[in-house]
């Protein structure tokens, strides 16, 4: 058998091509080929199938590859060790090459369920900029029983968590199969068997390398979709037929997305399309409002907005407002300024964003508010736009979750993939970097930074930085322990999270010091990437003032 991963045009998607026939036969991954099949994923064009795809499929989408033609010589892909790690190393060693811009996601903004109370999966409003899932296998009693992962998948985190976890099959089930003249040629160090006391004549590479293969396997059977999905995943006893069933509804919510995008498209003049190639209208001179404005907004004229863009009652979008792609403005939401908004994002009731900033000292200068792709925005969130006193910029990334009530003061910088909860209030001047998460009514001091993948607790009063990778608590908050459960769920590798677990002994309960930190962790090995990052961080944080690295930039 020869299965060979071959280049494909941008936007062609992923193909099979059977070449063992007369004429090679063509079979796209999608749903609309999928046949329904209880313990693998197949497909099947002009009477030709292509078998058990979806390890293959899940390397492709696990490492963000959505253009592909894999030639084929046989009806079923090999099997390898049960696992998608032959296919992604072959195409880490082959190379990918980024082709132009990447594929246009589809983001669910509702939520999907497909199933019944004993088993189902559902696929709901993104918490990232890309898919993440929850998963719950359940045994029962036994070797297996019950396991739970959640994990966002990104390409290192495929690589690390899910592409060598393997096909799992309790003995019985195997002993079924093998009576019925199936899987004949497959052995022990092909999958996993367990029987009562556990594998047989193997050795799990996970405590839970079961769940993790279900991720894999669900993994696989979304790139069926067709297009990278943004959404988070749940799932309690999912297999093939189920997850198939999702990517089914989802393939259909996509059709329905570029129905709308089209017959949008037709309500505006195509002269203004090209000559915008954000896919920003103007709204002025007398156009009118598209429908998706509801009536009782009011746009004031050279606001630019995109023709799917949604906006609810009672909203008010200054001249200056930018909207990009896909965004929803529920009722009562109010830009004010020179406030520019990417796609995808979701604002829900009651916002202000760009309005002044609450700085004594600010004299009406022209600054702005940024804010990036695929946020959630709930409930009355106000963000103000930049003081005079750094760029002019207030900016909120990409993939954000900022909860009902919490402030964004003004010149603040939020990094991609932050969760800000309920009634927080962010000082001016402050920066959050991305991964890290706030719990609720936090406050953080001016000019502070908050680092990468941190948590802080609720009710914490941050006077101080906080270190990258660290769970902070208190009034002032401190450092207490390393943000483990964000560390997996993001997907870092084990020996990057040993290396941080033993910087903070040393920093922490040892105390000592940075420089006498890094010798140590040099000395063991243990000087990863992450480890450095957060030393430097602890560094900038000494040279500044009152325990904040950035407060040396404010004026005397």
């Amino acid at each position: 058998m020869r299965v060979e991963f071959l280049p494909a045009a941008a936007g062609a998607g992923i193909v099979f091509v059977r070449t063992d026939g007369a004429a090679p036969v063509r079979i796209p991954a999608r749903v609309e080929y999928r046949i329904d099949a209880s313990a693998r994923t197949n497909l099947a064009a002009a009477g030709v199938r292509v078998e058990m795809v979806e390890h293959a499929l899940g390397a492709l989408a696990g490492l963000g590859v959505d253009c592909c033609t894999i030639e084929v010589d046989a009806e079923e892909l090999p099997g390898l060790d049960g696992s998608a790690r032959g296919f992604v190393e072959a195409l880490d060693e082959a190379g990918l090459e980024r082709l132009g811009a990447p594929a246009d996601p589809l983001v669910v903004a509702d939520t999907i369920r497909v199933g019944d109370d004993t088993a189902w999966i559902e696929a709901a409003a993104p918490r990232f900029a890309g898919l993440s899932v929850e998963y719950e296998l359940d045994y029962g009693a036994g070797p297996i029983g019950r396991q739970s992962l959640a994990v966002r998948v990104t390409p290192d985190a495929f690589r690390a968590e899910l592409a060598a976890a393997r096909t799992f099959i309790p003995l019985e089930e195997a002993t079924r199969l093998r009576a019925a003249g199936l899987a004949l040629d497959v052995g022990l160090q092909d999958l996993i068997v367990f029987d009562e006391q556990g594998p047989v004549g193997n050795t799990l590479r996970w405590p839970d390398e079961c769940v993790r293969h279900k991720v894999l396997d669900l993994v696989g059977d979304l790139a069926l979709v067709g297009r990278p999905v943004h959404a988070h995943v749940r799932a309690c006893r999912s297999g093939h037929r189920l997850n198939g069933a999702l990517a089914t509804r989802l393939a259909a919510l996509q059709g329905r997305q570029a129905t709308a995008r089209r017959r949008m498209s037709d309500r505006h003049d195509h002269d203004d399309h090209d000559d915008h190639d954000d896919g920003v209208v103007p709204l002025a001179g007398g156009a009118g409002l598209p429908p998706v404005i509801h009536p009782t907004a009011v746009v004031e004229d050279g606001a630019r907005i995109a023709a799917d863009v949604r906006i609810g009652p009672y909203c008010v979008i200054s001249a200056g407002a930018v909207i990009g792609r896909g965004t929803v403005l529920a009722n009562h939401v109010t830009l004010s300024g020179d406030v520019r908004i990417g796609a995808r994002n979701r604002i829900f009731a009651n916002c202000v964003i760009g309005g002044e900033p609450q700085d004594v000292s600010y004299r009406g200068t022209d600054t702005r508010v940024e804010i990036g792709d695929d946020n959630v925005i709930r409930e009355g969130v106000t963000i103000n736009r930049a003081s005079e006193k750094e760029d002019g910029l207030t900016t909120v990334g990409s993939a954000n979750f900022l909860m009902a009530a919490c402030h964004v003061a003004h010149d603040c910088r939020i990094g991609d993939h932050v969760i800000i909860a309920n009634g927080t209030l962010l000082g001016g001047h402050v920066r959050v970097h991305s991964g890290a998460s706030l719990s609720g009514m936090v406050a953080v001091h001016h000019w502070a930074t908050i680092g990468g993948w941190s948590f802080v607790a609720g009710l914490s009063r941050v006077l101080h930085d906080v270190p990258p990778f660290m769970l902070c608590e208190g009034s002032p908050a401190r450092p207490r322990c390393i943000n483990v459960v964000a560390l997996k769920r993001g997907g870092f590798p084990q020996p990057a999270i040993e290396a941080i677990s033993e910087a903070h002994r040393l920093l922490y309960r040892a105390k000592v010091g940075v420089e006498p930190a890094r010798d140590i962790l040099g000395s063991q090995g243990m000087l990863q990437p992450e480890a450095v990052e957060l030393l430097e961080f602890l560094e900038r944080q000494q040279q500044g003032r009152h325990g904040r690295a950035r407060e040396r930039r404010r004026a005397a």
